[in-house]
């Protein structure tokens, strides 16, 4: 290569953009479709929203953002995903499995991009966590120790029980999660008894049936549907005065005891990096799906003294938020 070709190529290295320049290219609009499945009130889209204002894609100046919300009503998502299909987005950000369930059946070559997806793997939508293999990527809430963690933290917090409910469906992710604290609870020798509380009508059987059977301790597992009806869950622990806990704190912000889980906000954060690189070009086959960075233990100081509990000083700290 002579002098002339190497200043040339010198040159157009220097050229290049910068990396908020490449989001603010002249005259380029970005579609970018958001899907959750929650009510818009509670949700954490907007962290990712502003994660992308952070990388220079700002609504209405040079993105488009089409922003949906299910409700908590699974059979809403097809249509929703239809819709933003229709709008021609470039990529769309999934929360979690059952958008990205929904998604997927539409269209196979859409970049999809999530931020909660309990087991992308073991849900086949990617072939693993380092080479997805597909159209779909981002950052996975999987994390089997959680599960005995909580179960942990529940007889730490409330050393004397010994039969705990378990809200977990029959669904194949619910089911290895109730695996994982069955096999928890023989190690600390607690009996358990799964129960169904996805809607409010299964909610109140289950009241009912965790009465007859004198559970004194109460386990949420993770599922979008019983975040929707956190309310009624917590709701649910405190007519029957049972310690619980629950994988998030939003959880704990409506009321109730404890919970131990993934940073959702950081996740969502994280999620918009993923779609940054997209729109400069990478492929979602070639993003690894990463773990959570950041986990949270979340107290309710004030519920637990509703129950005469004191929290053992194991507990205070480990906690990342205490609400008195």
């Amino acid at each position: 290569m002579n002098n002339r070709r190497k200043l040339v190529f010198a040159l157009a290295g220097l050229a290049l953009p910068s990396h908020a320049a490449l989001a603010q290219t002249p005259n380029k609009v970005w579609r970018i479709g958001f899907l959750g499945f929650g009510a818009a009130a509670n949700s954490l889209v907007p962290e990712c929203v502003k994660a992308l204002a952070g990388l220079g894609y700002i609504d209405g100046k040079n993105a488009k953002f089409e922003i949906r919300h299910a409700d908590g009503k699974p059979e809403r998502l097809p249509a929703l995903a239809a819709e933003l299909i229709d709008k021609k987005v470039t990529v769309i950000f999934a929360e979690n499995t059952p958008v990205i369930q929904a998604v997927k059946q539409l269209s196979g070559t859409i970049p999809i991009v999530f931020a909660s997806a309990a087991d992308p793997v073991y849900s086949g939508f990617a072939a693993s966590l380092r080479q997805p293999g597909g159209n779909i990527t981002g950052i996975t809430i999987r994390s089997p120790e959680l599960s005995a963690k909580r179960l942990q933290l529940l007889k730490s917090a409330a050393p004397k029980i010994k039969r705990v409910a378990v809200c977990a469906s029959n669904t194949p992710l619910q089911t290895v999660q109730y695996e994982e604290i069955t096999r928890a609870a023989g190690l600390l020798n607690l009996k358990l008894l799964k129960i169904q509380a996805e809607g409010p009508e299964k909610i109140e059987r289950s009241t009912a049936l965790i009465k007859k059977w004198r559970a004194d301790a109460l386990y949420v597992t993770e599922s979008p549907t019983h975040a929707f009806n956190r309310a009624l869950l917590v709701q649910m622990a405190e007519r029957l005065r049972l310690p619980a806990i629950y994988g998030a704190r939003i959880y704990v912000e409506a009321g109730g005891m404890i919970s131990y889980g993934v940073d959702y906000a950081d996740n969502y954060r994280r999620a918009a990096t993923y779609i940054d690189k997209i729109l400069k070009g990478a492929l979602p086959k070639d993003l690894p799906i990463e773990q959570p960075n950041r986990y949270e233990l979340v107290l309710n100081q004030k519920t637990a003294t509703a129950l005469g509990l004191k929290m053992p000083e194991s507990i205070l700290i480990q906690a990342t938020t205490v609400i008195e």
